[in-house]
This record gives C-alpha cells, sequence and structure tokens, in this order.
C-alpha cells in the first residue's frame, strides 16, 4: 500500500518540479474535516479453520463501516496566486474511526480571481485516484485439543495464523471546490476553502490477509468479496462486490500557502 503511495508522491513532485523551471509555484497544506458515507447494513465475514476442521469462524457486526466526519490533512503543489491559471497536484488523507483512512492522490485546474487588498477567490475543479483502508482487526487462532488452528486463505488454500484483515477500495473522485486566500505577507497566504466529494466510480471490494504460516514465515495474500473462498454478507445481499461505504460529500480545509 505505501509503496504504491509513496510511487505516486514522487511522480507528483517530480511533474512539478519540472514545471518550477517556467511557472511560479507555491505550496498550500491545510486541515479540515470530510465526510465518509456508511454502509450500514449488518454483515457477515466468514472464513475456514484450519487443516480440515470442518468449522467457520464468524465475525458479526451491526455496520461494515459508518457514515462518519473525517479529520483530513491536505497539500498541494500549485501554481501562485499572482498566476491567473491555477493548475495543482494534490495529497489528501482523512482519518476516520475504527482504524479507516483514505489516502487520495490527483490534480485540479482553476482560476484565481483577484479581488484586491489581497483577497483572492479561486474556484477549482480537481480529479483523484483514492484508496480506502479499514482495519478488520486481527482473528486469533483457535485451540482444540492442545493444538492450534489457523485459517484457510486463498483459493489455494494456506493456513494462515494470527490473520490481519484490511479491507481495501478504490474509487475515481470528482471534487469542485471554492477557495478564498488572503495574502498575510509577501510570500504567505491563509486560506479556507469548501468543496463537495463525488466518486464516479469505484472498484471490487478486497479483503488483504498478512499472517504466518506454519514455519512462522510472513505472508499476505488478497481476495475480492465475491471469492469462493470467502463468504461475505451485507444486508440480504451475499457476496457483493461492492458497497454502499464511500469518500463522498462536503470537504472543509483551512491553513495556509507559501510562495517559493
Amino acid at each position: 500500500m505505501f509503496r504504491r503511495i509513496f510511487v505516486a508522491v514522487a511522480i507528483c513532485g517530480l511533474t512539478f518540479g519540472a514545471m518550477a523551471q517556467d511557472i511560479p509555484l507555491q505550496f498550500r497544506f491545510g486541515a479540515g474535516v470530510r465526510t465518509l458515507v456508511g454502509d450500514e447494513r449488518a454483515y457477515e465475514f466468514s472464513i475456514p479453520r484450519g487443516r480440515g476442521s470442518g468449522t467457520f469462524i464468524e465475525n458479526n457486526g451491526p455496520t461494515f463501516i459508518k457514515d462518519e466526519l473525517a479529520f483530513g490533512l491536505y497539500f498541494a503543489s500549485e501554481t501562485r496566486m499572482d498566476f491567473p491559471l491555477h493548475a495543482s497536484i494534490d495529497v489528501d488523507v482523512a482519518f476516520g474511526t475504527e482504524d479507516h483512512i483514505v489516502v487520495g492522490i490527483g490534480g485540479g485546474l482553476g482560476y484565481n480571481l483577484d479581488l484586491g487588498n489581497g483577497l483572492y477567490l479561486q474556484p477549482k475543479i480537481g480529479m483523484s485516484y483514492v484508496m480506502s483502508f479499514r482495519d478488520m482487526g486481527t482473528l486469533p487462532n483457535t485451540t482444540i485439543g492442545g493444538e492450534e488452528y489457523g485459517y484457510l486463505i486463498g483459493s489455494n488454500p494456506t493456513e494462515m495464523f494470527d490473520p490481519q484483515i484490511d479491507v481495501t477500495t478504490t474509487f475515481l473522485m470528482v471534487r469542485p471546490e471554492l477557495n478564498a486566500f488572503f495574502r498575510i505577507h509577501p510570500s504567505i497566504f491563509l486560506f479556507g476553502g469548501l468543496g463537495y466529494q463525488l466518486p464516479i466510480s469505484k472498484s471490487d471490494i478486497s479483503f488483504m490477509f498478512t499472517g504466518e504460516d506454519f514455519r512462522g514465515d510472513s505472508f499476505s495474500e488478497s481476495l475480492k468479496s465475491n471469492s469462493p473462498a470467502i463468504n461475505f454478507k451485507l444486508g440480504d445481499e451475499q457476496n457483493p462486490k461492492t458497497s454502499d461505504a464511500s469518500p463522498q460529500g462536503f470537504v472543509v480545509n483551512i491553513g495556509v500557502a507559501y510562495h517559493l
């Protein structure tokens, strides 16, 4: 996960490094709130226990992911406010409850309107590739007759002990924004912004299992929610490919922008 994020951020940095030779840039840092829409249907999740025990361990809960307001951080490398055409590379991170994190990497285009007296208004439209991760915790091993049993993971099953489960989904998002900037120093602006994020496509739900085999070697495997190797149910829907949960709704940011 973090390797993919690092590569994407590095590409963004190289792109803007090349642009910096011709276009004046600024960096913008912000924080605020994000609206995350949940899927509050009851869920059931089960996988077979190891070595032919023939039984299943189930996790039952009243919700899959809840509606929530999440704390968010925002970073952008973008054209300066005194350059009318706005272009940016953005990184946005939202921290929800229950070990839920949402990371978005994208870009935006807009226009900087100089209203005078150090005040600017910026309408903007952005698009981003967003990755949602939720930690569902670790399934404990089961002891039967003094012997520990793990869980059979994958279509070609391998017994995994103490598997940690992470749920991942990716989205393509569009986000219109309206930002206001006020100059407090020749190179520094305060800003506040309001936006609305909306998913226009989403991937299948994936479950990432990470644990150890019987030799103690670490391994991991990712399975789609409709894989025959697991049993997943949302409400009355058996093995759904997607859920209603998504980073969707209002975005509020406040922060500072610094000219290079």
